[in-house]
């Protein structure tokens, strides 16, 4: 039964978002899922498939699944099942490692197994009851009790190991297995070197590493290992950028030049939009000083015209007498509005010059 989900609205149903907040709570970043490096390519085009929906080319690490869910996809949450992955290795197979975003446990179908899901206890039992949020959260009870064919039952304490994250399952076999396909955009880094990390630490410094290299090119990024950093910041932006062998120049500046272009457009904005408010409070700086030097000149016009109008009307004796007087105040009159003149020239010739 497919899961409720409506992709174009987010909107979870009570279980998914159930779910989506024991991702959030214990801080899962990534589910973890290994494969033979000659299935990447079709990977990278078309995600991770069912095996009854791959087709003949495909190569699986497992000719015989003992557990219930034969076209399943396997995962692990945080880090991968280090048993598992060393034999496989030893069996000759060419491994890389894919992470997943967690996303997929509340948008896909999937199953939640404590231990190992083809252990015999869990064989008897419905499989609906691996499909719950408490069935998630019981990958990282205290006590995990399993039962292999013919034995006794088990037990896995939590406690034993005491550097255990909290976003990393009690027993290193638990398993997720998705009953969909995992498309392209779900698949946050591929891990192809060499010296595969295996444990959650490792992949941590790993994708330091990777960021270090991001950042020795003198770009900023967000760290990549936080999911939701990823989400909100940059996961559209490059979702359908597959990170392989980070450390090779290439492959890491095919990732950068994206980066610098935008973060240049950016800057060249700004900076054009500061220079434009800039020049809109000078010119209207400009038009001010022009205003007030066109008052004062006026001004001073008016007073010599005021003085000389007296001089007309008075006696030839206080005539003279006045004459003197306001000869000097003219002077000053007629100096400052030279100089107020002057001004107003001045910063005419500014404006041409700058616009």
């Amino acid at each position: 039964m497919a899961k409720n989900f409506f992709y174009h609205l987010d909107i979870l149903d009570p279980q998914q978002l159930l779910i989506s907040e024991i991702i959030k709570q214990r801080n899962i970043r990534w589910l973890c899922h290994f494969t033979p490096r000659k299935n990447l390519k079709e990977i990278k085009r078309i995600g991770l498939k069912p095996r009854n929906l791959l087709d003949h080319t495909a190569i699986f690490t497992d000719s015989f699944r003992y557990d219930q869910n034969k076209n399943a996809i396997c995962l692990s949450i945080s880090k991968p099942n280090k048993w598992m992955f060393d034999m496989k290795r030893k069996q000759g197979f060419d491994l890389c490692l894919l992470l997943i975003d967690p996303a997929i446990l509340y948008k896909k179908n999937c199953l939640f197994y404590p231990h190992n899901a083809a252990t015999a206890s869990y064989r008897s039992m419905e499989r609906t009851l691996f499909s719950t949020e408490q069935a998630l959260e019981n990958l990282f009870s205290d006590v995990i009790t399993y039962q292999k064919s013919g034995r006794e039952p088990q037990d896995i304490h939590r406690s034993w190991n005491m550097e255990l994250e909290n976003c990393e399952t009690t027993s290193d076999q638990a398993e997720v297995q998705c009953l969909d396909i995992i498309e392209p955009e779900y698949i946050k880094c591929i891990i192809e070197d060499q010296n595969i990390p295996l444990s959650y630490q490792e992949i941590l410094e790993y994708l330091s590493s990777i960021e270090s290299v991001l950042l020795d090119e003198n770009i900023e990024l967000k760290d990549i290992y936080n999911n939701e950093e990823l989400l909100e910041n940059s996961f559209e932006q490059r979702k359908n950028l597959l990170i392989t062998d980070p450390p090779k120049p290439i492959k890491v500046k095919s990732l950068l030049t994206t980066n610098t272009n935008s973060v240049s457009d950016g800057i060249g904005s700004t900076i054009q939009t500061a220079r434009a408010d800039r020049l809109v409070k000078f010119k209207e700086g400009l038009s001010q000083e022009v205003e007030k030097e066109l008052i004062k000149t006026d001004n001073s016009l008016k007073a010599n015209r005021s003085n000389y109008s007296k001089l007309g009307y008075s006696g030839e004796t206080s005539r003279n007498d006045s004459l003197k007087t306001n000869h000097s105040e003219s002077s000053y009159s007629s100096g400052d509005s030279f100089e107020g003149i002057c001004v107003i020239i001045l910063i005419i010739i500014i404006c041409i010059i700058l616009f």
